[in-house]
């Protein structure tokens, strides 16, 4: 049986300069050359090839916290069915994920995280959503967050906000113990 190899050796030639700097930075976060530069090219692969097509805006959380406390609750809960499409319109068209509980999955622990709007924790089989951006960052998470879950799957999620944690429940089991079919949980916003 032939297995297919984890890995390939690839000789590059880098100027001096790009080799010094790699070794800086591997040094620097305590990893090898060979796994930080597989590490660019991962975040190259994933995201940054887009930007020249997307045109991303990129904002300092602060400055983003800023803005959001500038719209009134309303507008935020609003903001968050348009902007969870704009997000599957992305992934569709730009990434080429479909449709279902597994590119929601990538979505949510995977691709937002690393744009830093929150930080996603498993807890069972529950998402644990944390922010540090305030109130009304929160308000619209959680519109956003139950609107990518409707769009992505078509089972309406129940989200549990306390403070700056959002619970989201797993995207791939339907709760029906609780008498609530085509819904996710069953908690209390």
């Amino acid at each position: 049986m032939v297995t297919k190899r984890q890995s390939v050796v690839k000789t590059i030639r880098l100027s001096n300069d790009l080799n010094d700097f790699l070794n800086r930075e591997a040094q620097k976060t305590s990893q090898t050359v060979s796994s930080l530069t597989s590490e660019i090219l991962t975040s190259y692969r994933e995201r940054y090839r887009y930007n020249d097509k997307l045109k991303p805006v990129t904002l300092l959380p602060t400055t983003l916290a800023l803005l959001i406390e500038t719209v009134d609750d309303d507008e935020l809960i609003r903001l968050g069915p348009l902007i969870a499409h704009e997000v599957l319109m992305y992934n569709e068209h730009v990434l080429g994920e479909e449709r279902s509980p597994q590119g929601l999955e990538w979505c949510i622990n995977e691709m937002l995280p690393e744009s830093h709007w929150f930080s996603c924790f498993r807890s069972d089989e529950d998402h644990m959503i944390t922010h540090q951006l305030g109130k009304k960052w929160g308000v619209f998470l959680s519109s956003f967050l139950s609107s990518l879950v409707e769009m992505q799957t078509g089972v309406r999620a129940d989200l549990v906000v306390d403070g700056g944690v959002i619970v989201l429940p797993s995207f791939a089991r339907r709760s029906e113990d609780n008498g609530s079919k085509g819904r996710l949980g069953g908690g209390k916003s």
